[in-house]
């Protein structure tokens, strides 16, 4: 795995490919922040700062349930993004 650590945005059931991911995490032994999609977003990017520093996070990989499963899951995620690391346009 070329990354430091994986933010997991979920359902609130887990897919089976978020738990794929979340198995090569444990696999690898890199850390994780497994967060449901709904919850808070202000508390998601205090928790999100705080596992970038402690885990000392170069490279974030974003994954976790597709839009077709879970419709609006992907602006959540860009909003979580967005609020922890700058409002920069969307491309």
């Amino acid at each position: 795995m070329d990354t430091d650590g994986t933010l997991l945005i979920t359902a609130q059931k887990m897919g089976p490919g978020s738990k794929v991911t979340l198995a090569l995490c444990r696999k690898f032994q890199k850390p994780i922040l497994s967060v449901k999609y709904g919850a808070d977003i202000a508390e998601i990017v205090r928790q999100l700062r705080q596992f970038i520093l402690e885990h000392q996070i170069g490279i974030l990989n974003v994954a976790g349930s597709r839009e077709s499963q879970c419709p609006g899951i992907g602006g959540f995620a860009y909003e979580v993004i967005r609020q922890a690391f700058g409002d920069h346009q969307r491309r």
